[in-house]
């Protein structure tokens, strides 16, 4: 059995975003990550890592926007779990996305009059 290279393991690229937004009831806020010069085209999965504080975060909605236009899901909230807590991250498939490019993280808070904050998301290919 042969060992792997430790030269060439490489980690896989992550972008953090650490501008903090506000999350207020019925309006759409977006997080932005700018992603240029990466070696990733057409990644099989990507992870995505999401720090929220919101009293009611469960009823909060999460999508990402690629750079192309194409929006995933990550969570949605049917109104009955709302003060359970967020995932910590989501996988999504993007094998037909490039990386590089602005990439978005929509919320919204249908539910709730309470504010909260986007403290920070990560992605990572």
């Amino acid at each position: 059995m042969l060992d792997p290279d430790p030269m060439s393991f490489r980690p896989a690229p992550s972008f953090t975003a650490r501008e903090i937004q506000a999350i207020t009831a019925q309006q759409w806020v977006a997080g932005v990550l700018v992603i240029e010069d990466v070696d990733v085209h057409e990644p099989a999965a990507l992870q995505v890592e999401v720090d929220v504080t919101h009293p009611h975060a469960g009823g909060l909605a999460l999508w990402l926007q690629a750079p192309g236009g194409s929006y995933y899901r990550l969570h949605t909230s049917d109104g009955r779990d709302l003060d359970a807590p967020l995932p910590p991250s989501y996988e999504v498939d993007v094998s037909h996305e490039y990386v590089d490019g602005t990439w978005r993280l929509w919320l919204y808070d249908a539910y709730s009059h309470d504010e909260g904050r986007l403290t920070r998301w990560q992605v990572t290919f």
